[in-house]
């Protein structure tokens, strides 16, 4: 009987581990984080372009081929851009551009069509600098944050 006991016990543990280390490959496979990872700010130089609408403010790579834009009204926009680590390309909406990423992460892209040469410049921006996570996070604040 306690061995009975003990075979059940072990097919149980047996089954749960591998169901958790399946579930793990899984979750590898299909939410695999973006080569560019992070929040990014598109520089703004005032400049007018023609590959990317002039009302984006940032860029956020979460996922591989999945990031979000935000406009300047805030709007969430989804896009699907697809990222060739190998050949230095990265294709955003209708544009494919040559990227190239300086030692702080920022990222540079550049297109080149008939007339110029456009860079859009994307500034990386540390998680450490937001204003939460400098300040913390409190359940109840005793005096408003903003006064």
């Amino acid at each position: 009987m306690i061995g009975l006991k003990v075979m059940i016990l072990l097919v149980f543990v047996t089954q749960q581990v591998t169901g958790l280390l399946n579930r793990h490959k899984l979750i590898d496979h299909y939410f695999k984080k973006s080569a560019f990872y992070g929040i990014y700010r598109i520089d703004d130089d005032n400049t007018e372009r023609k590959s990317i609408p002039n009302d984006w403010m940032s860029i956020v790579f979460e996922l591989d081929g999945y990031a979000s834009v935000r406009d300047k009204y805030y709007s969430k926009i989804a896009i699907e851009p697809r990222i060739d680590v190998g050949n230095k390309t990265i294709s955003l909406i209708n544009y494919t551009f040559d990227y190239s990423v300086d030692d702080n992460g920022d990222v540079f892209l550049k297109k080149v069509f008939d007339s110029r040469t456009e860079v859009i410049k994307l500034v990386k921006q540390k998680p450490e600098d937001f204003e939460l996570r400098k300040r913390g996070f409190n359940w109840i604040q005793e005096y408003p944050y903003n006064r």
